[in-house]
């Protein structure tokens, strides 16, 4: 990439941003729902391996419409499940522990203990401890 590849992707970069950041949240999460839906249309052809980045989507899109939530239930569970299987254990853990904090009851201890033993495989053992101490104390006080 020459120089002046890179100094006009530079700007590019800078000119989404700023138009970004223009958008009203509404119009911004609307954009991002619909980007979710067009994916969500690709998942037959495309696999599981879009459910990462429909996440992101459905997430900025959830910050104006709550409705979303078990939509992004369902499809943190399926990127979580894809970022195991793929040995991206940090991209699994950030997913359950994303999942546990829009569930209630048995579905966020189940969520918790998900993220703590995705951490297992990179061989964060503190990282682990903790959450599976936090998924403890939550069950004790139910």
């Amino acid at each position: 990439m020459t120089c002046a590849e890179i100094a006009n992707l530079f700007r590019h970069a800078l000119l989404r941003d700023g138009a970004y950041q223009l958008m009203s949240p509404g119009s911004r999460s609307s954009l991002h729902l619909l980007a979710a839906d067009i994916l969500e249309d690709l998942h037959p052809q495309l696999g599981d391996a879009v459910s990462q980045e429909l996440v992101a989507h459905l997430q900025q899109a959830a910050n104006e419409n709550s409705a979303i939530a078990p939509r992004l239930q369902r499809w943190l569970r399926i990127a979580a499940r894809y970022a195991e299987s793929d040995y991206q254990p940090a991209a699994a853990a950030a997913h359950w522990r994303s999942l546990a904090n829009l569930c209630r009851g048995t579905g966020r201890l189940e969520a918790l203990y998900l993220a703590a033993e995705a951490n297992i495989p990179a061989g964060l053992t503190g990282t682990t401890e903790s959450g599976l101490r936090t998924a403890i104390a939550e069950a004790t006080a139910q």
